[in-house]
């Protein structure tokens, strides 16, 4: 079949020529077909885009409205703060709203032995801007495991004078912050890795209290 197929082709080029541009026109048509199609790869990409977008919003909207609600609660507890110039009311003025810990607070090993012994926490002060600023007053600080099926234990508690707090301040490449350390029990339960920290601060300057809880790593390494 193919000898008589080639044979013939050979004997008759015009139609040779016919049976390539048919072949190429369908080849073209695929082609067409193919880019003309919806690229669902790109719409999956643009959909899980969007997501995220969302996402980041409505993480930043929160993010305001727990400051709006914080900056509430300072001025109901400092009402006596006033504005001494003109353009710039008692709400402007910058002053702690919010309490919490920066990222890489946790467990440390100190002596190197492969067990934590300290917690050190990154304690931020935060204005109505979401603004680190220095402050100074009383905290404490009291770290609980919570097991399931297990009453809470408390790992450690400190409380701190307003001047021990104020000399915890540190600032650097990695930002500003109040550096507080808490030494871990040796004999950590077993199986804990995590811990609740909970921080009541008490703004000097204000009088307001804020405090903040979260949870920590209190295991190098887990």
């Amino acid at each position: 079949v193919r000898l008589v197929l080639r044979r013939w082709l050979i004997g008759h080029p015009g139609a040779a020529r016919a049976v390539v541009g048919c072949l190429g026109a369908g080849v073209a048509s695929l082609v067409v077909v193919g880019c003309g199609g919806r690229n669902f790869l790109n719409e999956n990409d643009k959909l899980r885009g969007e997501n995220l977008a969302l996402r980041q919003t409505v993480q930043e909207l929160e993010g305001n409205l727990r400051l709006r609600v914080a900056q509430v609660d300072s001025l109901q507890q400092a009402q006596g703060l006033r504005s001494r110039v003109e353009g710039a009311a008692a709400s402007d003025l910058p002053r702690v709203v919010e309490v919490g810990l920066g990222r890489l607070s946790g467990a440390v090993d100190t002596d190197g032995d492969g067990r934590a012994n300290l917690l050190r926490l990154y304690v931020l002060t935060n204005d109505q801007q979401g603004r680190f600023i220095p402050a100074i007053g009383p905290a404490m600080v009291q770290v609980v495991a919570i097991e399931p099926g297990e009453p809470p234990r408390v790992l450690a508690e400190r409380s701190f004078t307003p001047k021990e707090f104020e000399r915890a301040y540190r600032t650097g490449l990695t930002g500003s912050h109040f550096t507080l350390e808490l030494p871990l029990p040796a004999a950590m339960p077993e199986g804990v890795e995590t811990a609740t920290v909970k921080i009541i601060f008490t703004d000097a300057s204000t009088g307001a209290r804020h405090s903040c809880e979260e949870v920590v790593t209190v295991r190098p390494g887990s």
